[in-house]
């Protein structure tokens, strides 16, 4: 009877988690179409087609986003060959951006050859105009498409030089960045040691920035670490911080996110607890988090996520 009672409730929480995934952000393209037309400028119009690229990436028209992108490029290759040396290291950083985003067109679709091979290019682009920035932006990028495909050492190596990088140039949003992937990296490794190391580093990091929201996400990766190790106090402790503060900057997406991890967790503990009173609770915890959730993401207008 217990172990059904669980899974009724278990059942009851799925069926609530599943219901917050069933939004996707409205984004308005329009504004930027009409822009785009009005510009009078190549520079502008670059700008636009790059910005108009990331969006449809974002709203998964991947054809419209590689479509844009290349666009940018077409024009901002045509453009630097007609326009005096100083624009030049502007056309090739735009060109590196469009890179980019066909990069990551490519990655979300799962295309990982075609995405090292944009990275690559965006990389390149990069070093030739001493973009110190954005070539460590590229590592990072390389090395998060080596981790998605298991290649964890290599993953590590790409993180590394973006870490070495940023730290030369002294970015603290560049240094947070690359600790937090290798922090990522270490944790799929199940050095746990190893990926607090570079998580604590991220935190350090986005708080002398006073960086508020890339506190609240070392938070959420430093409890996960937490749960996987079956600390669920400490775990609870950073969910908690990592909420609070996303409900002070009124992320609500963010929030709703939020808690749905604590509601996961209440979820995990309850099926580790034998006392029926005590499991019963953490159920209902966990429901109470998740449709916390779902009411966050029905207000803002959510149908997925």
């Amino acid at each position: 009877m217990k172990n059904l009672t669980a899974k009724k409730y278990q059942i009851v929480i799925l069926l609530a988690f599943s219901l917050t995934q069933l939004a996707s952000q409205d984004v308005k393209t329009d504004s930027l179409k009409k822009a785009l037309i009005s510009s009078n400028s190549d520079t502008a119009k670059i700008t636009t087609l790059n910005r108009l690229s990331k969006q449809q990436l974002n709203l998964d028209n991947y054809g419209e986003a590689l479509k844009y992108a290349n666009e940018a490029i077409s024009m901002a290759t045509s453009s630097a060959k007609t326009t005096a040396n100083v624009n030049s290291n502007w056309y090739k950083k735009a060109i590196s951006n469009s890179f980019n985003n066909i990069a990551n067109t490519y990655q979300y679709q799962g295309d990982y050859l075609k995405a090292i091979e944009y990275n690559e290019k965006a990389l390149k682009a990069r070093q030739e105009i001493n973009d110190k920035e954005g070539e460590a932006y590229s590592l990072n990028s390389i090395g998060i498409i080596h981790r998605t495909q298991g290649n964890y050492q290599q993953a590590l190596t790409f993180h590394l030089k973006a870490l070495q990088i940023s730290e030369q140039i002294n970015s603290k949003s560049a240094i947070a960045a690359a600790s937090n992937e290798i922090g990522i990296v270490y944790d799929y490794l199940g050095d746990y040691a190893g990926s607090m190391k570079y998580y604590l580093i991220a935190l350090k990091t986005y708080e002398e920035m006073g960086h508020k929201p890339g506190i609240a996400s070392l938070q959420l990766n430093i409890g996960l670490l937490y749960k996987y190790q079956g600390n669920y106090e400490k775990a609870l402790e950073c969910y908690f911080k990592s909420l609070k503060i996303r409900e002070e900057l009124g992320l609500k997406r963010e929030v709703a996110a939020a808690l749905n991890n604590i509601g996961g967790l209440y979820s995990d503990i309850a099926t580790q607890t034998d006392d029926d009173a005590k499991r019963m609770n953490y159920y209902l915890k966990a429901l109470e988090c998740h449709f916390k959730a779902l009411k966050i993401r029905e207000t803002i207008g959510e149908k997925q996520g």
